[in-house]
């Protein structure tokens, strides 16, 4: 991938471009950010994070939807405490037996960003309140070392690279770390406000000693988890992870090695490990499955293995002496040992196992409507799995990392649990790997054992949670989704296998997990296809008061970057089955008794006051308004009916569900070219539901819209293409149009009339909106005022990036010069060298250049003649372009050569490519004519983007695949078709690409000499 800054100028001379640091996305309609607060029954079986004991009697226990049990006889018994948040609690801290602490945190939707919460007592952990006017992102650790001094961790944010925060008073401020982390800290051990060591992901652990952070000298542990840290005697600290990762330190968390003696084989083959204690020279260590407790009473000169009698994983210990000590996971489980971790009685749980077991590739693929059913609104306790997970970034990230957006999307629609296998990772979503491909990719991760060490996986999980019920992904033998299809067989084998008592012996007799049968497996079919059992989503679910389809989109905004319509009916395939059939077909849990309150079913909560009649129809209603604004969006003139009658829309839905359809609304129009009722829609959300989940997302969109010269020059551009004529006449044309067949010409582009007279292919139809007279300064101004209006009401979204450079290209075009250079120079001093960095240092080069650019430059000369578009680089002015090599970015093999082109005229930019074939892909060649927004998904492309205001969040996008087939977008909206021209040709070894794209399409006035644009291009080889 090559990315770059273009500069066009007349004369030769060196030019600039800037890299695009962040896509902005659709909006996506979701209901909630923070989890509202869910009835008791739900809280019994909410997973549990941490656990302290204040004396042997008194103690706490905190976890998944702001759940706080609280215990003053030892564990007997134990009462949820009320408590002021709903969404995950992570960490729980008491100074002495009356001052306390507990932090946490949710996702917002869309942004995937986090915010944080700190929650406090001053009685004991009786009450709680939270801590007000924070702005902090999600926190995982908190530690006090007097009544003024703390430290707390959590995700990266974009006012804390460094993830790490201090106080001096108390809680009430607190300032960041200077440095940076990846993507944050799963969790951290301090022996004083100034020394410490943090662990996170993908094996990142970082000594903290005063204002430095620094990484650890340790032996390499791979893409590993890091869970958890903890000191024991002064100066022995102790960290695990998952894949049965433990090291120790004698340094204070300088220096890490292996232990003394070696764990047991079975722990570090098949426990990931997420619990920690330690005390003098003792250790106590456990995870997943929660079967065993792993311990060391001398430093870790020997070990040994304590049964739990129990599987459900584990996420925290605590010892109060050497003897009584409390774990608590998943499930709600509170485990208690009297004799050192020996024995272990369950003290309470939520349920022994799931009753559903969801096995699926990637995230977006789980049926989140089935959950919310069977799960949310009928009990039935269900955990998640995901086979795989994403390729690490070393480059910083402010969003929420998949996995755990993934445990939050799953605890919102009532799944009990959720986890991903950390050792398979799966490339992007663009890249569609053939299943062989994928499993070598898995096979480089562990030494060729993909498919035995994913079977041994599968079979453990499935042994963990006895479930009753399977639902996975379908299978694909015709090869049309080859990843679904290896899913598929995965799961059939492992279900065969966990059954089988011969296979995997040492989890039966070492880790204590029973073979196990599930009583039925479905696969999942395409969205809206039916099948044997059928799950529609617009049926209401009364338990959570509205359709199945609105209950899971909030947790669809937790997982997507933009807007997925509702799908309407889930249709599952029965693929094994111990039932009979006619009762097996019925349904999802048919034939299966399990009653409320059962080891696998979580009592049932009374059914909402509200007429059942009346919820049915409020969800049909909102369903109804769904599908008719899906259908009448596509209409340009329906814009004004459909605001015109917002009262009517959202009569009689609730706040939520009112913003929510606002929302929605402006996605449809914005995706169906008509943006500016988008910004009217948006405008109104945030309007009249000022405190919406929503209106942040909305603000931020407003301020890129109304700050984008991209938007602004196709507003005023006024224009929409549609279909017209075809003739035969242009069929043996040698520069094409994406929006049908050659043009009539075969004679170069001419200088008076570079079109010539042609028959039209596209008809232009003028589209009139309100603000299409709003100038350039006016949209600037606009965009100033909603950023103002989010540093009040939003502080935390306000301070994003991807807002704040937006922000600063309209306070350039205002005359605000030192306000946007004061934002420049913010990023540029205190963040790491990430590309928002590279952006800031930029634009502050660009004020005042000098011999070194922070950020790749291209320079963009003046064609001196046009060329003959046949695919065929042989101009004199391709010899003069701007050349840009494309090298590979983190593909494991070398990417085959690339060139990109690029120069310009009076009237056009030019672009061409010029690339080596790639021998895995197979160069078809095309059977069907060419069509606006052609589906290049599966063909090797390059895409251009284009960002002629430098705002990094809003921009053209060109794609050109070897048959010079394009799809075109602004802003993402691929309604925007402009009138550019490609042509395309081939060899044995290379494909060649020529394309000319008119100015005007860009812009509405010509480039001036020494305008920069930030300019990307990268080639995409499916």
């Amino acid at each position: 991938m090559y990315r770059t800054c273009l500069q066009l100028c007349r004369v030769s001379c060196w030019v600039f471009c800037w890299v695009l640091a962040l896509c902005a996305n659709g909006p996506a309609r979701v209901h909630a950010a923070e989890p509202p607060a869910a009835p008791a029954e739900v809280l019994s079986d909410a997973e549990l994070t941490d656990v302290v004991f204040l004396d042997p009697d008194r103690g706490l226990a905190i976890g998944e939807r702001g759940v706080i049990w609280r215990t003053e006889n030892g564990g007997r018994h134990w009462r949820l405490t009320p408590s002021p948040m709903a969404c995950r609690l992570e960490s729980i801290f008491f100074l002495d037996d009356q001052r306390g602490w507990i932090v946490g945190g949710y996702t917002q939707p869309l942004t995937h960003q986090s915010t944080g919460v700190i929650l406090r007592t001053v009685d004991g952990g009786r009450t709680w309140a939270a801590l007000p006017k924070l702005v902090l992102p999600g926190l995982k650790q908190i530690q006090f070392f007097d009544a003024k001094n703390g430290i707390v961790l959590g995700q990266t944010s974009d006012f804390s690279p460094s993830a790490i925060f201090r106080t001096s008073d108390g809680g009430t401020s607190w300032i960041p770390l200077p440095g940076a982390a990846p993507v944050g800290w799963h969790a951290g051990a301090f022996q004083s406000p100034q020394r410490g060591v943090v662990v996170g992901p993908a094996g990142q652990v970082a000594h903290i000693s005063g204002q430095e952070m620094k990484p650890a000298q340790m032996p390499s542990v791979g893409a590993r988890p890091v869970r958890r840290v903890a000191f024991g005697d002064p100066g022995q600290a102790w960290l695990v992870g998952d894949g049965g990762l433990v090291l120790a330190s004698a340094s204070g968390g300088l220096t890490w090695t292996m232990p003394p003696a070696p764990i047991p084989p079975i722990v570090r083959e098949q426990m990931e490990l997420r619990a920690l204690a330690a005390r003098g020279p003792a250790c106590w260590i456990a995870g997943s499955p929660g079967s065993l407790v792993l311990h060391s009473a001398d430093g870790g000169a020997s070990w040994e293995t304590f049964r739990t009698d129990q599987t459900a994983p584990l996420k925290a210990l605590y010892f109060l002496d050497d003897q009584r000590g409390w774990a608590v996971g998943a499930l709600g489980t509170i485990l208690n040992t009297r004799d050192g971790g020996r024995t272990w009685l369950v003290q309470r749980q939520g349920g022994r196992r799931a009753a559903i077991l969801a096995l699926f590739s990637r995230p977006e693929r789980v049926p989140l409507e089935i959950l919310a059913r069977e799960s949310g609104s009928e009990g039935y306790l269900s955990a998640t799995e995901l086979l795989s997970t994403t390729s690490f970034s070393p480059s910083a990230s402010t969003k929420v990392p998949l996995d755990e957006r993934t445990q939050a999307a799953i605890a919102l629609v009532g799944g009990s649990a959720s986890d991903s296998a950390w050792r398979f990772p799966l490339r992007e979503t663009e890249l569609e790997l053939s299943a062989e491909a994928t499993v070598e990719l898995w096979n480089r991760a562990v030494d060729g054992r993909a498919t035995q060490e994913l079977d041994a996986h599968l079979v453990r999980k499935i042994r963990m949670w006895r479930p009753d019920v399977i639902l996975t992904e379908r299978a694909s033998p015709r090869g049309d989704d080859p990843l679904a299809h290896l899913t598929n067989q995965l799961v059939l084998t492992a279900v065969a296998h966990a059954a089988d008592p011969t296979i995997y012996p040492d989890q039966i007799a070492l880790l204590g997990l029973e073979p196990h049968k599930p009583r039925k497996v479905f696969s999942t079919l395409p969205p809206d296809t039916p099948g044997m059992v059928n799950v529609a989503t617009a049926q209401l679910a009364p338990r959570l008061g509205s359709s199945l389809a609105d209950a899971a989109q909030p947790a669809c905004g937790l997982l997507l970057d933009g807007y997925r319509p509702a799908v309407d009916q889930w249709g599952l395939q029965l693929v094994h089955n111990t039932l009979p059939r006619e009762i097996a077909v019925r349904d999802v849990m048919s034939g299966i008794a399990l009653q409320p309150g059962s080891d696998a079913r979580r009592m049932l909560p009374e059914l909402p006051p509200t007429s059942l009649e009346a919820l049915r129809r409020q969800a049909q209603r909102t369903h109804n308004i769904h599908k008719l604004m899906a259908r009448s969006a596509t209409d340009p003139t329906s814009g004004g009916s459909w605001l015109g009658a917002v009262d009517e829309l959202t009569q009689g839905l609730s706040r939520a569900s009112a913003g929510g359809t606002l929302y929605e609304l402006a996605w449809h129009y914005h995706h169906s070219g008509q943006a500016e009722s988008a910004a009217d829609a948006l405008q109104l959300l945030i309007d009249r539901y000022p405190q919406h989940e929503l209106a942040g997302p909305a603000a931020i969109w407003l301020v890129q819209y109304y700050a984008s010269s991209e938007a602004g020059s196709r507003v005023r551009h006024g224009t929409r293409m549609a279909m017209g004529d075809q003739t035969a006449a242009g069929r043996q044309a040698s520069y094409l149009e994406p929006g049908g067949e050659p043009l009539s010409s075969a004679q170069p582009l001419a200088t008076s009339d570079p079109l010539g007279e042609k028959p039209s292919l596209l008809v232009r139809t003028r589209v009139t909106t309100a603000a299409a007279g709003m100038n350039p300064l006016d949209r600037a101004h606009l965009a100033h005022d909603f950023g103002k209006r989010m540093h009040e009401t939003q502080p935390q979204l306000y301070a994003q990036p991807r807002l704040q450079f937006a922000l600063a290209a309209a306070q350039r075009q205002i005359g605000f010069t030192r306000q946007a250079e004061a934002i420049y120079r913010q990023y540029a001093q205190q963040r790491a060298h990430d590309a928002w960095w590279s952006c800031a240092a930029g634009e502050l080069w660009l004020m005042q250049p000098s011999p070194d650019a922070p950020k790749p430059v291209a320079h963009c000369p003046r064609a001196a003649e046009r060329p003959q578009l046949d695919g065929v680089l042989e101009e004199s002015l391709w010899q003069h372009a701007q050349s840009l090599e494309l090298r590979g970015g983190e593909l494991d093999r070398e990417m085959p050569a690339a060139t990109a082109l690029i120069t310009y005229d009076r009237e056009f930019l030019y672009v061409a490519l010029r690339c080596e074939k790639d021998r895995a892909f197979e160069y078809l060649p095309a059977r069907e004519r060419r069509t606006y927004d052609a589906d290049l998904a599966l063909n090797d492309r390059v895409e251009f983007h284009f960002d002629l205001d430098r705002d990094y969040a809003t921009y053209y996008t060109l794609a050109i695949d070897y048959r010079g087939f394009t799809c075109d977008a602004c802003l993402g909206d691929k309604t925007w078709n402009p009138k550019w021209y490609v042509a395309a040709s081939e060899t044995k070894t290379t494909w060649t690409v020529e394309a000319a794209i008119p100015l005007s399409e860009l812009q509405t006035s010509p480039p001036q000499p020494r305008d920069a644009w930030a300019f990307g291009v990268q080639r995409i080889l499916p």
